[in-house]
């Protein structure tokens, strides 16, 4: 298990089919279905890849044996409604 001060760093990246609204503070896709998304994850230590993490609900260290990355994108006028990219 790795120690506590290891963090899971994350770098998102829209690559291509977005502009930056600098006046929304916000990133708009150009196209429809056009687009592209870059994502790196590591630790921010020099440590080993890790193998288990702490489930709170558990109180335990369980084994990682699988991890997912959802992205989604909202809409200005309909803040409640969520765009799965």
């Amino acid at each position: 298990m790795s120690a506590g001060s290891d963090r899971v760093m994350f770098t998102v990246e829209a690559d291509k089919g977005f502009n930056y609204l600098s006046y929304d503070d916000s990133f708009v896709c150009q196209k429809k279905n056009h687009f592209q998304i870059t994502v790196r994850t590591g630790l921010n230590s020099g440590s080993a890849q890790p193998h288990y993490i702490y489930d709170a609900e558990s109180c335990s260290a369980v084994p990682i044996d699988a991890f997912y990355l959802h992205f989604y994108g909202i809409k200005v006028n309909s803040a409640e409604s969520y765009i799965y990219l």
